[in-house]
């Protein structure tokens, strides 16, 4: 199985069929979709078919059967995909930032050759630094870069190339993970397709790319573990890892709310029913504050962890996660933290994502895996 960030695929033809697919601690999710490669391309990419499936349990193992199920989904749908691209979410990711400065004695012009050695150079540096303390070489895979964004003299700025300048900061962010996962999840869908040249990409980085021309405070909420990060224009400049997830919160509130946790979504959706009194609400939002007391302590102490790695942070977080009753938990969050909360809603399936009648699952992870893909692939 290939490794390579940077693998290749098959010639690609004007129009092809992509399979791709997200997978992480809470859910996997699967799509055929038929896209219009090259630069230019006017065609919003069309979904044949999609499919998600929740992981039971929180183990790797626990993944594997149901990726398997929804890939065979997809290949019964769509057939043998031209491109296949996997992107891969928590709690297997970690995303390292990353400052190449470029400086001389004497102001100077800049040429795309420096640019480009000195990006190099930085990835070299890189494979060296997460795997120094590693004995085996292959036991952390790097598996996505962000595109560099620009700085001169301290200042945002775009391409430079052919201008005098005193210095130059390029400021991009690296995905790694663990080389046994990557193999196993690669070994699954190669199994299905009968092919190997897979792409992987970063759930961070797709997030990044969805938000890219702002600069955010983002709270992704997973399976097992939970994330803050800051993103400026696409790149990840601070991560904090939050150890607990929808798991703890889904185990207390089906204690709380005496229900099993198939249930959790409808009764979560009463919270946010526009039709319930306020003091209804009010009753429901201090259950799920009680539910989610130990989460929301690990939130506001990883808070402050990432204010130290951080210059400033933007007053408005963006929430997210697949898991629909996230809405309800939003606002225990703003009055937990004193910030505003944007979230993403879990139904959100991309601004330039086109999907048929048979398209079962539409979650934001997939809407926004499918458009980082593709746009990946038209680079």
């Amino acid at each position: 199985m290939s490794r390579s960030l940077f693998a290749k695929s098959k010639k690609q033809k004007p129009v092809s069929v992509a399979c791709v697919c997200t997978v992480d601690s809470h859910s996997v999710t699967a799509a055929a979709v038929k896209v219009w490669s090259g630069q230019g391309a006017i065609h919003a990419p069309v979904v044949i078919f999609s499919a998600q499936k929740k992981v039971q349990g929180d183990k790797l193992s626990d993944v594997i059967h149901p990726l398997r199920e929804i890939l065979e989904m997809v290949r019964s749908h769509g057939g043998n995909p031209d491109l296949i691209s996997c992107v891969i979410g928590e709690p297997w990711i970690a995303t390292i930032p990353r400052t190449i400065k470029i400086e001389k004695a004497e102001s100077f012009k800049l040429t795309q050759k420096t640019v480009d050695d000195a990006l190099l150079r930085d990835m070299r540096a890189s494979e060296a630094d997460i795997r120094r303390d590693v004995a085996d070489p292959d036991a952390i895979a790097i598996v996505d870069v962000s595109d560099p964004i620009w700085s001169v003299n301290g200042y945002r700025t775009d391409n430079v190339i052919g201008s005098v300048i005193p210095s130059l900061e390029l400021d991009r962010s690296v995905s790694i993970m663990p080389g046994d996962v990557l193999d196993e999840i690669g070994l699954a869908i190669s199994e299905v397709f009968h092919r190997e040249d897979i792409i992987f990409h970063s759930a961070h980085h797709a997030f990044a790319n969805y938000i890219a021309n702002e600069k955010a405070l983002s709270l992704r909420v997973g399976g097992v573990s939970s994330e803050w990060s800051v993103i400026d224009r696409g790149v990840i400049s601070a991560v904090q890892p939050i150890p607990a997830g929808l798991v703890e919160i889904e185990e207390v509130l089906k204690h709380e709310f005496s229900i099993p946790k198939t249930l959790i979504e409808s009764t979560m959706s009463f919270a946010t029913d526009e039709g319930l009194a306020l003091h209804e609400k009010d009753v429901y939002y201090r259950r799920i504050e009680r539910a989610a007391s130990g989460w929301l302590h690990a939130v506001r102490s990883s808070l402050e962890e990432i204010r130290k790695k951080a210059d400033l942070l933007p007053r408005t977080l963006v929430l997210s996660s697949d898991a629909p009753w996230i809405l309800a938990l939003a606002p225990v969050i703003a009055r937990e933290l004193d910030m505003a909360v944007a979230v993403l809603s879990s139904d959100y399936i991309g601004n330039d994502v086109v999907f048929s009648h048979d398209a079962r699952a539409k979650t934001n992870a997939l809407g926004i895996a499918i458009e980082y893909s593709i746009k990946r692939m038209n680079s």
